[in-house]
């Protein structure tokens, strides 16, 4: 039976490229995006601050940016506000020498505290208004008071390995990201050339931050520690307690975060992964449960999530046990119209109800 091309919905060009424009955006997650601009605004600001000529007699600040008439350097626009324009395609002795500069710098190492990605956004500008208000001088000396060329930070706290080699993503993502309407950027492809530079450079730095650890300069642990199992007992026997506190809290915050807690500890999953759930994710499989995630942060295209994760029962410990926890949760749900009628229902009071 022949196709009716007549039903097919008639697009122009600018609407194909609309539509183009919005993929191109959406190759990084959007908190993903933001801390690649943050972190794209403290290389292109090392660049800045970069002095002298190279073997050639060209001015390492002039081949890594691009300047106006009167040598400063030029900003993207928008939402990349403070990120200076890169002479691009980037060359590879100009990362060469940006990630140097990182792997030496100790004002990078910061603790912040945990924020969402408007804080955090916040949080960036106002240290970038910082920054160009007051001029840094970065010193690395060893112990004997003197500068070490071969490696100046032997002795000094610098970036973890794994913040190193993020500094690669996002300059390898800011290389190619295309938006001329809302940054004013245009995309370029990534150089072979600069990416083995970056790769040659990230293992020797991972080689010297194993040492700094070794001598006890760097902390041992990187990134978050590890789920304690004394711990979650506690958390899941806490949240089944949980009682209404006059009119602030009701019986659903416990029965939601005991719920919470347990599909995060026996999925391994994210926060976001467990919050989108869907009776759709939800399957049987002989004994136990099994859940199917569209996509995670490490995987978003969802090409390796056929995995499928198994949830059981567990006898011997009822307070942890995710399906009781589920089943709970189920009978207990109601509509938010439903908890709106109830509410009115219950606290409506008759004008003779005190007295009678």
């Amino acid at each position: 039976m022949p196709r009716n091309y007549n039903q097919r919905q008639q697009r122009n060009v600018e609407h194909l490229e609309a539509i183009a424009a919005g993929q191109e955006q959406r190759t990084v997650l959007e908190d993903t995006r933001e801390i690649y601009i943050s972190k794209c605004r403290v290389m292109t600001r090392i660049l800045n601050e970069l002095e002298g000529v190279d073997s050639e007699g060209n001015n390492v600040r002039a081949l890594a940016l691009e300047l106006d008439e009167d040598g400063n350097a030029v900003e993207y626009i928008g939402a990349a506000r403070g990120v200076y324009r890169l002479n691009l395609p980037i060359r590879p002795d100009t990362a060469r020498r940006l990630f140097a500069a990182i792997s030496v710098d100790t004002t990078l190492p910061k603790k912040r505290r945990r924020v969402n990605a408007v804080e955090r956004m916040e949080e960036e500008r106002e240290d970038y208004d910082e920054v160009h208000n007051q001029e840094q001088v970065v010193v690395v000396l060893d112990n004997a008071g003197t500068v070490d060329n071969n490696d100046p930070a032997r002795n000094l706290q610098t970036v973890c390995a794994q913040t190193y080699q993020n500094y690669k993503s996002a300059l390898k993502w800011w290389h190619m990201h295309h938006d001329p309407i809302n940054k004013g950027k245009i995309g370029c492809d990534w150089p072979t050339s600069v990416d083995d530079q970056i790769n040659q450079q990230i293992k020797a730095y991972k080689r010297d931050v194993g040492m700094k650890k070794r001598r006890g300069v760097m902390r041992q642990k990187e990134g978050k520690s590890a789920f304690n199992l004394t711990g979650y007992i506690a958390l899941c026997d806490y949240f089944n307690r949980m009682r209404p506190v006059g009119h602030q809290f009701g019986w659903m915050e416990g029965v939601f975060a005991q719920l919470f807690i347990k599909l995060s500890v026996n999925t391994i999953g994210r926060s976001d992964n467990i919050d989108d759930l869907l009776m759709g994710n939800l399957d049987e499989d002989s004994d136990s449960i099994t859940i199917l995630f569209g996509n995670t942060k490490a995987d978003i295209e969802g090409e390796s999530t056929s995995d499928k994760k198994r949830l059981f029962s567990n006898h011997f410990q009822p307070k942890i046990c995710v399906m009781l926890g589920l089943a709970i949760y189920t009978w207990c749900k109601i509509d938010a119209s439903c908890v709106s009628d109830s509410r009115q229902y219950t606290y409506r009071r008759s004008p003779t109800s005190d007295t009678q």
